[in-house]
C-alpha cells in the first residue's frame, strides 16, 4: 500500500469516527431532554396527588391503578433512559479513542513518509556529490591534457573552478543533441573530451557573433587534430579516426549549434 492510499485510507477512518462521535453525542443530549421530561412529568404527579388526594380522595381510590402503572411506566421509562444515555456516552468515549488512535496512525505514517523521502534525498544529494567530485577529477585530467598537447585558447579554462567547468562541460555534441547521445560520442572517442571542455567554455563565454561562432567550432577540428597527432602514431588508423570525428563534430556544431551559442537562455547546466 503507497502512503496516499495509507493516508486516504486512514482520512476515511477519521471522518466515521468524528461522525460516530457527533451522532452519540447529539443522541445523549436527546436522550437527556427525554429524561429530563420524565422527571418533570414525574414531579408533576406526585405534586398533583400530594395536594390533590384530600380534595380528591374518592377518585384516586377509584384511579389507583392507573395511577401507580403510570408512575411505574416513568421510573422504568427514566431507567431505560439514563442506561441509553451512558451507552451513547460510551459510543462518545470509543468514538474519541478511535480518534486519537487515528491521528496517531496518521502522524506516523506522515513521520516515516517524510524519514522516507529525506532519506531518498539524502541518497540523491550523496549521487550527486560523488557524480560532480568524479567530473571534478575528470576535469582536473582534462584541464592537464590541454596543457601536454598545448591546445588552442587552453587559457580560457582559467577563468573557472574546477566545480563551475564539470557544470559547464556537456561533453562532445552540440547542446542540441540528447543527453545520451552525447554520452555516446564520448565513449566512442574520449580523446576528444578535453578539445570539447575548451569548445563548452567557448560557448559559455560566447559573444554572440558568427565570427566568434564560426572560429570556435574551427578550433574544435584544429584541437582535435592535434590531439589525434599527441596520442597516436602516424601508422595507427586511429589517428585519422579521431581528425575524422573532430572533422565531423565540427562541422555538426557549426551547423546545429548556433542558437546554443546565439542565446545564453538555452543553456542546460544553469
Amino acid at each position: 500500500m503507497t502512503f496516499a492510499e495509507k493516508e486516504h485510507m486512514l482520512y476515511l477512518r477519521l471522518d466515521n469516527a468524528v461522525s460516530m462521535q457527533k451522532e452519540a453525542h447529539d443522541k445523549a443530549l436527546q436522550l437527556m431532554v427525554e429524561l429530563n421530561t420524565l422527571r418533570t412529568a414525574s414531579e408533576k404527579i406526585a405534586e398533583i396527588y400530594s395536594t390533590s388526594a384530600p380534595k380528591y380522595l374518592e377518585f384516586w381510590e377509584e384511579n389507583q391503578e392507573t395511577i401507580e402503572a403510570i408512575s411505574v411506566m416513568l421510573r422504568e421509562n427514566t431507567q431505560k433512559t439514563i442506561l441509553a444515555i451512558a451507552d451513547a456516552l460510551k459510543e462518545e468515549k470509543s468514538a474519541i479513542v478511535c480518534q486519537s488512535e487515528t491521528r496517531e496512525e496518521l502522524e506516523k505514517a506522515e513521520s516515516e513518509e517524510n524519514a522516507r523521502r529525506q532519506a531518498e534525498a539524502d541518497k540523491k544529494a550523496a549521487e550527486e556529490k560523488a557524480a560532480l567530485a568524479e567530473k571534478v577529477a575528470e576535469i582536473k585530467a582534462l584541464r592537464e591534457k590541454c596543457e601536454k598537447y598545448q591546445l588552442e585558447n587552453r587559457e580560457i579554462l582559467e577563468k573557472f573552478s574546477d566545480e563551475e567547468l564539470a557544470r559547464i562541460f556537456n561533453g562532445i555534441g552540440p547542446s542540441t543533441f540528447p543527453d545520451w547521445m552525447r554520452e555516446a560520442l564520448d565513449d566512442l572517442h574520449p580523446s576528444l573530451r578535453c578539445v570539447a571542455l575548451i569548445h563548452d567554455v567557448e560557448n559559455e563565454l560566447s559573444d554572440g557573433t558568427k565570427e566568434g561562432f564560426k572560429a570556435s567550432n574551427k578550433r574544435f577540428r584544429k584541437n582535435g587534430n592535434k590531439v589525434a597527432k599527441a596520442e597516436f602514431s602516424w601508422y595507427n588508423p586511429r589517428r585519422y579516426a579521431v581528425m575524422l570525428n573532430a572533422a565531423t563534430y565540427s562541422w555538426l556544431c557549426q551547423h546545429c549549434g548556433w542558437e546554443y551559442w546565439a542565446h545564453k537562455e538555452a543553456r542546460k547546466w544553469k
